[in-house]
């Protein structure tokens, strides 16, 4: 499962409304961008994945991504107690 589904259905189980996902899904993944110099633009190209550092949402969004896989990797994790 690639990154962004694994983080949708973490939303999901989260309890963030159907959507609020779908908006991040589009803020996110159906981005297009033109390149300006002067007077002249691109046409438009999608971009492509990474982080888009100037939304606070970004921060959020991997504190709640990092827990749910963090949870997820003790869950599996079987503890081995050494000392006394």
């Amino acid at each position: 499962m690639n990154t962004q589904i694994k983080l949708i259905d973490i939303l999901q189980k989260t309890g963030i409304d159907r959507r609020d996902r779908s908006l991040i899904w589009n803020l996110y993944n159906a981005l297009a961008a033109h390149d300006q110099t002067r007077d002249n633009f691109s046409s438009a190209y999608k971009m492509g994945r990474g982080v888009r550092q100037d939304c606070s949402l970004s921060n959020l969004l991997y504190v709640i991504y990092d827990e749910a896989m963090t949870k997820e990797g003790f869950a599996e994790t079987e503890y081995v107690h050494h000392g006394p």
